[in-house]
């Protein structure tokens, strides 16, 4: 049976993946999905080796099980992404509505990074941009710069 890279569990680890689920889920790790940069060289020294990373956030989240100096507090992360939508709280009819601070597992638009072996620059991709929600609550804005006049 395959062994975890990080704690060396048996466990069943998919082919190409070779980091158990436990240490996956904490760590924030997750199997890369197809690439979103094209295979051309980079726009600053023409280097054609690449770092890809998936950048993750982290957060302390106290655990169930309390100690006697009160709850413990362990780790977890998450991959890095542009933003997230808050989920309303619903109130009673005498008060308004309102909005929570969103989780860190409600992210939108997660992101992968592409660094230059050469030079080091650093190219930032939204791995599905067609999902992002657009709107004032997000935080984001639509750019369009097409024109309906013909570029010339």
């Amino acid at each position: 049976m395959p062994r975890c890279t990080l704690c060396e569990a048996e466990d069943s680890l998919e082919e190409h993946f070779r980091v158990g689920p436990a240490c996956a889920s904490r760590l924030g790790l997750r199997i890369l999905p197809p690439p979103r940069r094209p295979a051309v060289p980079c726009t600053r020294c023409n280097g054609l080796q690449f770092v890809r990373v998936l950048p993750r956030q982290y957060g302390t989240f106290p655990e169930a099980l309390a100690t006697e100096y009160g709850p413990r507090l362990h780790s977890i992360g998450v991959p890095m992404t542009l933003t997230a939508k808050p989920p309303p709280i619903h109130k009673h009819l005498v008060s308004a509505n309102t909005v929570e601070e969103p989780q860190l597992f409600d992210g939108l638009g997660t992101v992968e990074t592409y660094v230059c072996c050469g030079c080091g620059f650093i190219e930032w991709y939204c791995q599905d941009p067609a999902a992002m929600p657009i709107g004032d609550e997000y935080n984001t804005q639509l750019v369009d710069y097409s024109s309906p006049a013909p570029y010339r």
